[in-house]
């Protein structure tokens, strides 16, 4: 462990006497990095385009830093945060939301999030824009109807939204999520994957509808 907290360090120095470089990609995924790994990676990660983090259990604390150092950043090269599976929940939402907008790409697959979690991302979104978020990933999240309903006021705006394996069962949600993309002045949806959600088969037939007519790749099997 202390060679690799080492190797961290080592990587965090150079990158950063390196005033003119920039990583197009790091993957630490399933490292055991550590707390004092993360904290040195920080300003690297800043200044990478994608970064893969699955799998790191990030504490609030340690998304805290994060955040406070990406919204400060005016010339952040980050663009593609993979966080996935890094045991994220309820009270992980509020930091997440501080950056969603800075980034294109946000991956929170496999996490578990509640009907709070989603009110908190919507409202950010809401309130500071969508930024520019491309592509934002909740699969496998525990997410039920009523956070796909709070969902639906912002997936009109983002290009990709992949909402797969999630507890989606009910009519009213499905409806709502139509109604939203139907009624959007400028929708940006251009993918939607609903795969493995208990969508049930009219619901289906009803978004495939109204995602036909507006050139929305559905996935919802």
């Amino acid at each position: 462990m202390k060679t690799f907290s080492q190797g961290i360090k080592k990587l965090a120095d150079f990158h950063l006497k390196s005033t003119k470089r920039k990583l197009n990609k790091l993957d630490v995924s399933r490292c055991d990095i550590g707390k004092i790994g993360f904290y040195e990676l920080i300003p690297v990660l800043l200044r990478t385009e994608s970064v893969i983090l699955q799998g790191h259990r990030l504490t609030p604390l340690e998304l805290k830093e994060l955040s406070t150092k990406l919204v400060e950043l005016e010339d952040r090269e980050l663009k593609t945060l993979d966080i996935s599976s890094c045991s994220l929940n309820n009270e992980s939402m509020p930091q997440i939301s501080n950056f969603v907008m800075y980034l294109e790409n946000l991956d929170l697959h496999n996490s578990e999030f509640g009907v709070e979690s989603m009110r908190t991302l919507v409202g950010a979104i809401q309130e500071k824009g969508v930024g520019k978020l491309r592509s934002l990933n909740l699969r496998l999240c525990k997410l039920n109807d009523e956070c796909l309903e709070i969902l639906a006021e912002i997936i009109p705006s983002i290009a990709s939204v992949t909402l797969s394996s999630n507890n989606f069962s009910g009519i009213s949600a499905v409806k709502t999520l139509c109604s939203k993309i139907e009624n959007s002045d400028k929708v940006q949806l251009r993918y939607l994957d609903l795969k493995y959600s208990r969508v049930s088969q009219d619901m289906k037939k009803s978004l495939g509808e109204v995602c036909k007519k507006l050139n929305i790749d559905l996935k919802v099997w």
